[in-house]
């Protein structure tokens, strides 16, 4: 079901301002929108507040920071997205700092929707954070309020703790009747994780005639579950016509779960910029120093150095192979964090299917030379072109027909293309085909499951965390398609990504 949000576009060429639109319905969005392109319409626009903002940089008249000041003195909390041709890093740092919830190039309107997504979320999150501020607000005052007008209760009990007197209001608060809780001990309603401060209070009210303790402590409601209480207690035996300690207390529980709400919402947003940051400084971290690594080993291989004893060559290998190793799973996680947070720029182009489907064969033709097997592809004559994303189509291939020559002993893997019509649609089918040992049934419904790793005895041990099926699954979503799976256990499985076309 497309979502329907209200748009203000800030844009002053009327078919960049229609590309902008045809990206976010290509995001499953249904914007109700409008263009503007100067200060005075665009401030008009802002009553009543669209849900979200979509400016070019620099108009005739003034440009995207001074739209975003016009914005942000009117105290509105209106996602605020720089859609632009051409911005500098600097000018994109300056205007993140000072609100924009993000910036897309115009040459990259394929991740148009996915940053709209994402800057509406985060708008909701600040809408629950600020909505849970505001009842823990309402609770404060309607808590006060309780205390002005008698409504709190109140229990006289003896120096060891005995409840002398309970006001009606304990029914209210705590579901007992006056008369069930007169000759109890106090604390064994009280939680036990709260009996050693308990304790310790007790014995401070005791000790100090007219003197006042207070706290909070989880006590137990009559129907089993805990509630928080906010209580005063006050030492007033020496008083001839008391002669007990007195504690007025009131239910404090709403508002703790106010507080933990608002505590979760923070830490969700905070979760959030997190993730943004990691994802901007880790792939230089980890990957830079690899690289160095397969690198360096690589010229040593080369023997550019100097010549090399054959156990040196072969320990430089080992390094070698599990650096590369490493640098696969690496890239695995980052691309599967990077597709999770909405950071992959999918961007359509023609793509001829059948030069993908050749470059795939090229690029694993050694690995199947290596394992004795024969990798085939069949395409048609008739060349078949998709608007798509090169690089997401070409990481998806790569991924299921690697995996295909890993868990095939013998054989052949066979890669092929052809277009057809599924429940009507015309869609192209990329097929990958082995003849290996095959996938259990039972099996077959956690294949596209993060860190799943399946195999026969043969095959258990190779290595890989489990990931590249999932990505590849995710990846096709955002191509707008899907990989399916059929497999005879015993003898071989197909996998084929559907894509409309």
């Amino acid at each position: 079901m497309a979502i329907s949000l209200r748009v203000l576009i800030l844009e002053d060429d009327p078919a960049d301002a229609e590309l902008v639109v045809h990206a976010l319905r290509q995001t499953g969005l249904e914007p109700d929108w409008v263009r503007v392109d100067t200060e005075e319409d665009y401030v008009r626009s802002l009553e009543p507040a669209p849900d979200i903002i979509l400016a070019d940089h620099r108009l005739p008249q003034f440009d995207s920071i001074r739209a975003l000041a016009r914005l942000q003195e009117r105290g509105l909390d209106v996602p605020f997205l720089v859609v632009s041709g051409v911005i500098g890093e600097d000018l994109a740092v300056a205007l993140m700092e000072q609100g924009a919830a993000d910036f897309v190039l115009k040459d990259r309107l394929a991740r148009l929707g996915t940053a709209v997504l994402r800057a509406l979320e985060r708008k909701r999150l600040r809408d629950e954070k600020q909505l849970a501020e505001q009842r823990l607000l309402a609770s404060e005052r309607r808590f006060r309020s309780l205390i002005e007008h008698g409504s709190d209760g109140i229990v006289l009990f003896s120096p060891k703790a005995e409840i002398l007197y309970s006001s009606p209001s304990s029914l209210r608060i705590l579901g007992y009747a006056p008369e069930e809780l007169v000759g109890r001990n106090v604390l064994d309603i009280t939680h036990p994780e709260d009996l050693a401060s308990a304790h310790a209070q007790l014995n401070r009210l005791r000790v100090s005639s007219g003197g006042v303790v207070s706290g909070t402590r989880l006590v137990r409601h009559k129907d089993g579950s805990w509630r928080w209480l906010d209580w005063v207690g006050t030492n007033l035996l020496a008083e001839p016509d008391v002669q007990a300690i007195v504690v007025n207390y009131r239910d404090i529980t709403e508002r703790k779960q106010f507080e933990e709400t608002l505590r979760e919402k923070t830490v969700e947003l905070e979760a959030a910029k997190a993730k943004d940051r990691f994802l901007a400084t880790i792939s230089h971290e980890l990957r830079t120093p690899l690289n160095a690594i397969i690198g360096f080993t690589g010229t040593l291989l080369m023997k550019l150095a100097g010549p090399l004893t054959a156990d040196q060559e072969k320990q430089l290998k080992v390094i070698q192979t599990s650096s590369r190793h490493l640098l696969s799973l690496i890239n695995d996680l980052l691309d599967l964090a990077k597709i999770e947070s909405g950071k992959v720029q999918i961007t359509p182009e023609g793509v001829v299917c059948q030069s993908v489907v050749l470059e795939v064969i090229a690029a694993l033709s050694p690995l199947a030379e290596s394992k004795g097997l024969e990798l085939l592809s069949e395409v048609p004559t008739i060349e078949i072109t998709l608007q798509t994303d090169h690089r997401a189509l070409t990481q998806i291939l790569l991924n299921l027909t690697n995996n295909a020559l890993k868990f095939t002993e013998k054989g052949r893997v066979t890669l092929a293309l052809e277009r057809i019509r599924d429940d009507g649609r015309p869609r192209i089918a990329f097929r990958v085909t082995d003849t290996g040992a095959g996938i259990r049934p039972e099996d077959q419904a956690r294949l596209f499951q993060a860190f799943e790793r399946l195999g026969t005895s043969a095959t258990a041990r190779q290595e890989g965390a489990g990931l590249g099926l999932h990505i590849s699954q995710k990846l096709a979503n955002l191509l707008g398609g899907e990989i399916g799976v059929t497999s005879t256990y015993g003898q071989g499985s197909t996998f084929t990504l559907l894509l409309e076309g």
